[in-house]
C-alpha cells in the first residue's frame, strides 16, 4: 500500500464522522434518529453550540465538527513538523493545548467560549491528533522502498559495487507469501 493510499485509509473515518455531522439535517428521520445516537457517543450535541448551516444544525458540536475535519485534514495532508520522535510529540500535545484551555475554562464557568473559538481550537486538536497520529506510526510503514519523505529504507541501500537497477530488486520490508516473479 503506498503511503498516499494509506493516509487516505487513515482519513476516512474522521472524513466520515465531519460529513456525517454537516449532511446530518438532510437525513430522513428514520436514518437521522440513530446516526444522532451514534453522534451522541462521541459529542453532547448542544444546539447552541453548534454552527448553523443553511440547510440546519450541524449533527455534531462546532469544536467537534472542526475537530474530525482538521484531524482528517492534517492527516492527508500532514505538516512538516510530523514526523516521529520527541518533537511530533511535543507539538501533537501543543495543538491540543488550546481546546483543553478552552474547554477547562469554560467548564469552570470562567466564561462562555463563541462558537469561532470552538472551531478554532477544534481544527488545532484535530492537527494535533493527526500528528500525534502520524508520530505514532512505525516508520518503517511510512518509508516505501523507492524512497519517500523520510528516506530509503537501510537494506535497499545499493552494496559496493552494485548497480542502480538493484534497487528495483530490492528485497520487500514484509513479503508477501506467494509465487515470485
Amino acid at each position: 500500500m503506498t503511503p498516499a493510499l494509506r493516509r487516505c485509509a487513515a482519513a476516512a473515518f474522521p472524513a466520515a464522522m465531519f460529513l456525517v455531522s454537516v449532511t446530518w439535517p438532510l437525513l430522513p428521520h428514520a436514518v437521522a434518529r440513530p446516526v444522532g445516537s451514534f453522534l451522541s457517543l462521541t459529542c453532547h450535541r448542544l444546539p447552541s453550540r453548534s454552527i448553523l448551516l443553511p440547510w440546519g444544525l450541524c449533527g455534531l458540536c462546532a469544536r467537534c465538527t472542526a475537530y474530525w475535519l482538521g484531524t482528517a485534514v492534517f492527516i492527508l495532508f500532514p505538516p512538516p513538523v510530523a514526523r516521529r520522535g520527541v518533537r511530533s510529540l511535543l507539538t501533537g500535545l501543543a495543538l491540543l493545548l488550546p481546546l483543553v484551555i478552552d474547554g477547562a475554562l469554560q467548564y469552570a464557568g470562567l466564561y462562555e467560549s463563541t462558537n469561532v473559538l470552538r472551531v478554532a481550537t477544534g481544527l488545532l486538536a484535530g492537527a494535533g491528533t493527526a500528528v500525534l497520529l502520524r508520530g505514532a506510526l512505525p516508520a518503517s510503514r511510512r518509508v516505501g522502498r523507492s524512497g519517500g519523505s523520510l528516506g530509503r529504507h537501510p537494506r535497499s541501500s545499493l552494496s559496493a559495487g552494485g548497480r542502480a537497477s538493484d534497487r528495483s530488486r530490492s528485497r520487500p520490508l514484509f513479503p508477501c507469501p506467494g509465487p515470485r516473479s
